[in-house]
């Protein structure tokens, strides 16, 4: 399937599906899990403008998520239980364990 339209190429972002540049045939597609669809070459600016906004929320994401592991990490250090860490900052608790 091609994507032909930009309110196509939204609605696919908005339902799950990732923009990436494929370097070889050098255009853009759009995957989900093991689903591809090419992006036509008139929708490349857009697909490119969709894809660096959500890098940034990738790594807006990711940035605090580690002020939040440092945060659990600095409460257990000061005598808090992991319990009591869990319920403070929200983190499970497998993932508390996994970076003490």
């Amino acid at each position: 399937m091609v994507v032909r339209r930009p309110n196509e190429l939204i609605d696919l972002v908005l339902k799950g599906y990732k923009p990436y540049y494929h370097r070889g045939v050098g255009r853009w597609y759009l995957r989900r899990g093991d689903r591809r669809m090419l992006i036509d070459r008139s929708l490349d600016r857009v697909a490119e403008e969709i894809y660096k906004v959500l890098e940034d929320l990738k790594k807006h994401r990711e940035a605090a998520r580690r002020e939040l592991l440092r945060k659990a990490i600095v409460l257990r250090a000061s005598g808090l239980t992991v319990n009591e860490v869990v319920e403070v900052t929200g983190i499970p608790r497998s993932t508390l364990y996994r970076y003490l």
